[in-house]
């Protein structure tokens, strides 16, 4: 069963991982950030900075991503940790207007 326009069933985001970590092509920055999407939507960290991780290797983008899950999740630790990585690379996070 699929949770509303989620492109994975729900309650199964470790599933979906271990699917992707098996299918013989690589996966690419939209597979990674699709689940990486998940997981903030369900405040799933763990899973979701493994994928941020894996995020990082193909591009910037998912640092302020993984940021948001800590902080709807409270980790103060982990966005100190998150800023600091992108400081130390030079990524800027470009603010934007809504």
């Amino acid at each position: 069963m699929l949770c509303g326009g989620s492109a994975w069933p729900c309650g199964c985001l470790d599933e979906a991982q271990h699917f992707i970590n098996k299918i013989s092509i690589k996966p690419n920055s939209a597979v990674w950030g699709s689940l990486l999407g998940e997981c903030k939507m369900y405040d799933i960290v763990d899973l979701g900075a493994f994928v941020a991780y894996d995020l990082f290797e193909l591009s910037p983008g998912p640092y302020v991503a993984l940021s948001n899950i800590y902080a709807a999740t409270r980790r103060w630790y982990g966005i100190e940790k998150v800023t600091q990585m992108m400081k130390d690379i030079n990524v800027k996070n470009n603010p934007r207007c809504s």
